[in-house]
């Protein structure tokens, strides 16, 4: 009995120790060690190899994708400051049509006035009745000469710094359309190769990040990379 004992007692020593020598398995993913084939350590380098190689273009396209974030934040805030610039504009180009319209009323009182002219000469009046006449047409022949000399006046005040402001406009406008459109194409890029990445990542998870591997491995794996 004593015997029996004994050689169970070196039995499971023997049991422990050899589950003690066993080097720890685990997966690149961190998630609890997977049932399946051992990865080699060939394999293991691979692996970890391509881990780096997704974290470096991960940590680039996170920081591309903060920078176009930034930059489309930038070309809304620049709209916004453009809007008094087109605003003003718009003022400007109200002033010019109120303008045009009093000055197409002014010409059409002066066709007024040559036909009333024209008329004179041609009634054969005399005497009184065409005094009278043209009393008329000289009073309102100086009426025409102030109103002429008015909208002369009100021209430059009305068109003064409007091609400037149009152009400033313009300029500031056509930039950020510029800008706007080269920010879509870069997205486009970028969102391809994010999908890019996506897919590489999920390639590395389904071939690398759920295998199994030892710890040894992976530590003389790193002590290669340093």
């Amino acid at each position: 009995m004593k015997n029996r004992s004994k050689r169970l007692a070196i039995s499971c020593a023997v049991l422990f120790g050899l589950v003690n020598g066993v080097s720890t398995a685990q997966t690149l993913e961190g998630k609890a060690p997977a049932n399946g084939k051992m990865m080699t350590i060939q394999e293991l380098r691979s692996c970890i190899k391509q881990q780096e190689g997704l974290k470096a273009q991960r940590e680039d396209i996170q920081k591309r994708r903060a920078d176009m974030d930034a930059e489309r934040a930038a070309i809304a805030k620049d709209a916004e400051d453009i809007k008094p610039l087109r605003e003003e504009v718009q003022a400007k180009n109200a002033q010019v049509k109120a303008f045009n319209e009093k000055h197409k009323a002014f010409g059409d009182r002066v066709n007024a006035f040559n036909q009333k002219v024209a008329e004179a000469k041609d009634s054969g009046r005399t005497g009184v009745m065409l005094e009278k006449m043209m009393r008329d047409i000289s009073k309102e022949e100086r009426e025409l000469q102030a109103q002429d000399a008015a909208l002369k006046a009100e021209s430059k005040g009305v068109m003064d710094g409007v091609q400037e402001s149009i152009n400033r406009f313009n300029a500031r406008a056509d930039a950020n359309q510029k800008r706007a459109l080269a920010w879509n194409e870069g997205n486009k890029k970028l969102e391809s190769e994010e999908a890019a990445y996506e897919d590489k990542r999920m390639d590395w998870s389904a071939n690398c990040g759920g295998r199994r591997y030892r710890e040894d491995d992976e530590k003389a794996i790193r002590a290669e990379m340093k």
